[in-house]
């Protein structure tokens, strides 16, 4: 896979900026399932299977995965790279151009699917139940850090705690290392959670979020001394220390949640359980709704689609 990751780390993004390691994480991730799709094998990092554009499409589209243009644009720019035929590159585009407007209504739609509204709960019955767990281990006390960093967080993130080091509160802005997030500590005690490597960080750059909720920081507190994490560690890693992928942190939160709230939740679902209860306090200011749209790491323009989430309605 090494040699997949170098070609991608030699392509630039649409806005002209070299890819980020989390998206180029995200495609490798991307090939290999529909790789699995066609074959049922583990991803051998090649790309001439990709080369029957009819046959891969049928596949995705049997599938039943989300967002298929997102799983077709890394083949597109593997089979570029490989400079193939130009034909094969027009099948691929158009598709992906068909699925773009499909989804795209989807997304400006912003319904909540009928697994969400029963996976759903609202945030007092998520703060009652984190209160109530028992962290008695350090597995347990792993599964409540993450549900908490989820929802006790003014950060509302997506997968943006895989690449998550602990970094001294007095360090400067300009010595943190772009490909990671940073959680800032003094001693164990949080203080901010500091984005860099996020999805929307070309539009928005760095992005700092005080710890600010006393529940939040005792559990983050208790995590660091049980694990014995210090500034340069990562701060979520597995039973044998290594640091997670983006694919297996994702995992990770279901897990979390299913153990902690007693069901599973992914990390759209969790988005917009703070999208719902937000906008069901009632009116907000302008200046409320640009402050919430940065904790989702949105502009406050994107800030309509949100209203129309439908997760606790009938």
């Amino acid at each position: 896979m090494d040699k997949l990751q170098n070609i991608f780390i030699t392509m630039k993004s649409n806005s002209g900026t070299s890819l980020s390691p989390i998206t180029i994480d995200n495609y490798v991730r991307k090939l290999a399932r529909v790789y699995y799709l066609i074959t049922g094998k583990e991803y051998d990092g090649g790309w001439k299977i990709f080369l029957e554009p009819e046959k891969v499409m049928k596949k995705l589209h049997d599938s039943g995965l989300k967002s298929l243009k997102d799983y077709i644009s890394p083949i597109v720019r593997l089979l570029k790279h490989y400079d193939v035929d130009e034909d094969i590159i027009k099948a691929y585009n158009e598709d992906m151009k068909t699925l773009k407007g499909k989804e795209d209504h989807v997304r400006k739609e912003n319904k909540a699917t009928e697994k969400e509204k029963e996976n759903a709960m609202t945030l007092d019955e998520i703060n009652k139940k984190l209160d109530s767990y028992d962290a008695s281990d350090n597995k347990k006390m792993l599964y409540k850090l993450i549900t908490a960093l989820y929802f006790q967080n003014q950060l509302i993130a997506r997968n943006n705690y895989w690449n998550m080091k602990v970094a001294s509160n007095n360090k400067k802005n300009k010595d943190l290392n772009a490909n990671f997030n940073y959680l800032l500590v003094e001693g164990t005690t949080p203080k901010s959670i500091v984005l860099l490597n996020y999805k929307t960080a070309g539009t928005y750059g760095l992005q700092k979020f005080p710890i600010t909720n006393s529940k939040l920081k005792t559990t983050i507190k208790e995590y660091l001394e049980a694990y014995n994490k210090k500034p340069g560690d990562f701060l979520i890693t597995s039973s044998t220390g290594h640091e997670y992928k983006a694919s297996s942190m994702a995992d990770l939160v279901a897990k979390a949640t299913k153990e902690v709230l007693g069901k599973p939740m992914n990390i759209d679902l969790i988005r917009k359980i703070h999208i719902t209860t937000f906008y069901k306090e009632g009116l907000h200011s302008e200046n409320d709704i640009e402050a919430f749209a940065k904790r989702l790491l949105h502009n406050k323009d994107k800030s309509v689609e949100y209203k129309k989430v439908d997760l606790y309605e009938d």
